[in-house]
């Protein structure tokens, strides 16, 4: 009796421990970019931020949401090693689901990291558009897009590169 006792108190914990730690935010606590090396100690945060944010819902409300695109939007404007820039042609694209864009940066960020910052500006933008179309696809809160249904499309053709491309 006392082997079940136990092994139900160590299942509960853990069905308690694993939530709690799936609520936790992906931002680190304090962070500050004093400096450009400041800026390159929290590229794995970024990895991770930019992963959290791709998988999780849509959720203004979620403060976690919130925290995780002001962290993001932070290093994406301020980092001297990416040089991210917004493409009017581009960008145009997610005039109907504007929540997308940071997205677009989030893909963006991700691939420069991946990279080691020597991606092209093309690479940059194909991953940042792919990055918005995985969302887009995978959360059926956004307002549908006529626009980013059309380049679901473009993707499926195999000619999402090429899009970009002809943007720049």
């Amino acid at each position: 009796m006392k082997f079940r006792f136990s092994t139900l108190i160590l299942l509960l914990s853990v069905a308690l421990y694993l939530p709690a730690q799936a609520q936790k935010t992906v931002v680190p606590e304090h962070y500050s970019f004093d400096d450009n090396d400041g800026y390159r100690k929290y590229a794995n945060d970024i990895l991770k931020c930019v992963g959290w944010l791709e998988t999780t819902k849509l959720a203004d409300d979620d403060s976690r949401y919130v925290e995780a695109v002001n962290f993001l939007g932070e290093w994406v404007s301020g980092c001297p090693y990416i040089n991210y820039t917004t493409n009017v042609r581009i960008d145009a694209v997610f005039n109907g689901t504007p929540e997308l864009r940071i997205y677009n940066k989030a893909g963006w960020a991700r691939n420069a990291i991946e990279n080691n910052y020597k991606s092209s500006q093309l690479e940059n933008y194909l991953a940042g558009v792919r990055c918005a179309l995985k969302v887009y696809k995978a959360n059926a809160s956004i307002n549908r897009s006529k626009s980013m249904d059309a380049l679901i499309d473009t993707e499926r053709a195999g000619k999402l590169k090429e899009w970009v491309a002809d943007r720049l």
